[in-house]
């Protein structure tokens, strides 16, 4: 039997104790990353409705959001293997910095909608940076843990938070006025860069690394070598669909439908991630003893019942149910999702099929956007069913498809793909589990 080896680059650079990759500093870069992204993506599109008090205008917000971030993930993948994930993180964290203290500038002096606009198409691209950056970081300290699930689900938990803290925050910090959380966004990135910069640099640099669209066509080469990471990307791309419509429609939902204040909106996301933290702690620990594939399996099948439920809510109360029990569903899901990209996808090009599997993932955003502007408000809990319903078929498909499938022939297929410059040479190995359900069990 061939056995399944991954890649795991030695500690290197600064001064010994002082720049190392530890999961505490991963984790906090994660953290500050995910808040400040998600402040901005939670006040952006309610500023916009509260300006405007049209769903159509939401809609277009939405999708500038969400555009910029899709498109610039093709190059942000190949960028990263080049130069490192530690490089792009700061740029990132940086950049966002510069941004948000301009355009605060720019509203100080007087300025109005277009610069809100332009903050939310900016930050997209900035997200994009952020996220496929923190996840290059946190796949190898997963790589490097003898239970990359629980990293993976300490990771999840993570995103939840920023789910849970970014919408309050920012609902809270509107109501002094747009100045203090502009500020506290400088503020968080700034920490995020501080703690960035304690990260090691990459051991080499490979700057005879290819273009971006030829490392992009590298991670597409590979991700097709692997039979099992096509089920995984489709799966997330179906559950990201719903989730997406989901997010597309509440503010209009909320406030239209359910007759409730745009703070409202804020709130219930920030409960449903609430919810969802310890949902998703506790599938990081049932996987030991019932397997990932089974807790992967389930926990997408309920994000697909909920979503249904979603649909058909009568009421706010039960609508905040329904929503909060997708979260919880959804990223019980992704733990699964995560550690088997993370097992199947060589170190050398994790980069590059990040960005591939970031760009499918992500594309469902800016389409339900259009499918607010395009859709009447009338039938929004319509397009919320039918969503729900094809997404728990192509979901029930992936995970029929993964389930026995074997995580190590796959892996060496891939690697035979790379070229050999792009082959780490002080990378040492260690054996891995075989299948997807194994990957818990040997750890525990």
């Amino acid at each position: 039997m061939t056995e399944l080896v991954v890649s795991i680059p030695q500690d290197s650079g600064g001064v010994a104790g002082q720049k190392r990759l530890t999961p505490a500093r991963a984790y906090v870069v994660r953290s500050a990353d995910g808040l400040a992204t998600a402040v901005l993506q939670a006040a952006v599109p309610l500023m916009v409705l509260q300006g405007t008090g049209s769903v159509a205008w939401s809609g277009v917000a939405f999708v500038l959001e969400w555009i910029p971030r899709v498109v610039s993930l093709g190059s942000v993948g190949p960028l990263i293997d080049r130069v490192g994930a530690r490089a792009v993180m700061v740029w990132a964290s940086a950049g966002r910095v510069v941004m948000v203290a301009l355009v605060l500038l720019a509203l100080l002096a007087g300025g109005g909608g277009l610069e809100l606009v332009l903050l939310g198409a900016v930050a997209g691209i900035v997200a994009a940076m952020g996220f496929v950056s923190a996840e290059t970081i946190g796949a190898e300290v997963a790589r490097r843990s003898d239970a990359p699930h629980r990293v993976q689900a300490v990771l999840t938990n993570i995103d939840q938070g920023a789910l849970l803290v970014g919408p309050l925050l920012a609902g809270l910090l509107l109501l002094v006025g747009q100045t203090p959380l502009l500020v506290t966004v400088c503020a968080i990135s700034a920490a995020g860069v501080a703690v960035t910069l304690r990260i090691p640099r990459p051991a080499t640099v490979r700057g005879d690394s290819p273009s971006p669209v030829a490392a992009m066509g590298l991670g597409a080469r590979v991700m097709w070598r692997i039979p099992a990471l096509r089920w995984v990307i489709l799966a997330v791309a179906a559950l990201n669909a719903l989730m997406a419509v989901v997010q597309a429609v509440t503010p209009a939902l909320v406030t239209r439908a359910f007759d409730e204040s745009t703070a409202a909106a804020g709130i219930l996301w920030s409960v449903s991630a609430a919810v969802a933290m310890p949902a998703v702690a506790f599938a990081g620990r049932a996987v030991g003893r019932i397997g990932l594939w089974l807790v992967g399996a389930t926990a997408a099948g309920i994000a697909c019942l909920a979503g249904l439920a979603v649909a058909v809510a009568p009421s706010f109360v039960l609508y905040a149910i329904a929503i909060a029990v997708l979260a919880a569903a959804e990223g019980g899901a992704i733990v699964f999702l995560r550690t088997v990209r993370t097992a199947l996808i060589p170190a050398e090009v994790f980069g590059a099929a990040m960005s591939v599997m970031a760009l499918a993932a992500l594309l469902p955003y800016p389409v339900a956007g259009a499918l607010l502007v395009l859709v009447s408000e009338t039938h929004l809990f319509a397009l919320v069913g039918v969503v729900s319903a094809v997404c728990g078929v192509l979901v029930a498909l992936c995970f029929a498809a993964l389930r026995g499938h074997r995580l190590d022939a796959p892996v060496a297929a891939a690697q035979a793909e790379l070229p050999p410059r792009l082959i780490r040479p002080d990378a040492t190995t260690r054996p891995c589990p075989t299948r997807a359900s194994d990957i818990c069990a040997e750890a525990s």
